[in-house]
């Protein structure tokens, strides 16, 4: 069965992150998987909410008809076979792996998620943009909440950079800031703590 592969395009004039998607895409391509683009988030009026993805995205995986939901961030290299992990009724979070150190990043930029959870994803999700902090906060806290969660490590690798004002907890950028206090609503309305992250 086809896997798909959902990300939020930026086009922007970087160096690094234009590199990086060139990187991703040609990843997905050496597995034989179908990138399917949301939409640009560089552009602010266009930069979609995480819930908005995530309907696109069960919508098209039930058109067609394949079983997985695959979101990664477009900056990420997929090195081995992302299908090998796949198990039934879970989700599956992907570590990343930062280049040049080899060092595991706490963060996860990719994450799998069996047809048997999407139903009730985005019931209760937190009102999130995509591309800035907390994101993956959220998603492995939801699952971890419902024993739907598991980890691996080694699939993917990201060459390590400088934060984005959209990714720095403390930047003061209102996106960020806004993911924040979004996720934080979510975890005291479900008893979840907020402060230590997804672990």
């Amino acid at each position: 069965m086809k896997t798909y592969i959902f990300t939020a395009w930026v086009n922007c004039p970087s160096p690094r992150l234009e590199e990086a998607q060139t990187t991703f895409l040609k990843s997905c391509l050496n597995f034989d998987y179908s990138p399917v683009f949301y939409t640009d988030i560089h552009i602010p009026e266009q930069r979609p909410k995480m819930d908005e993805l995530i309907t696109y995205a069960i919508a098209n995986c039930r058109e067609k008809d394949v079983d997985w939901l695959v979101w990664v961030n477009s900056d990420c290299e997929i090195v081995k076979n992302i299908e090998d992990a796949f198990e039934e009724g879970l989700c599956i979070a992907f570590h990343r792996t930062e280049k040049p150190s080899g060092l595991y990043c706490a963060g996860i930029d990719m994450f799998a998620i069996h047809k048997s959870l999407w139903d009730d994803l985005v019931k209760d999700m937190p009102d999130m943009y995509v591309g800035a902090t907390h994101v993956d906060w959220w998603l492995a806290r939801y699952f971890q909440k419902n024993n739907k969660l598991k980890t691996v490590f080694d699939y993917l690798h990201h060459n390590s950079h400088e934060k984005s004002k959209e990714g720095s907890l403390d930047s003061g950028d209102k996106v960020s800031r806004y993911n924040i206090d979004s996720f934080i609503a979510w975890a005291k309305r479900n008893d979840i703590d907020y402060q230590t992250g997804w672990e």
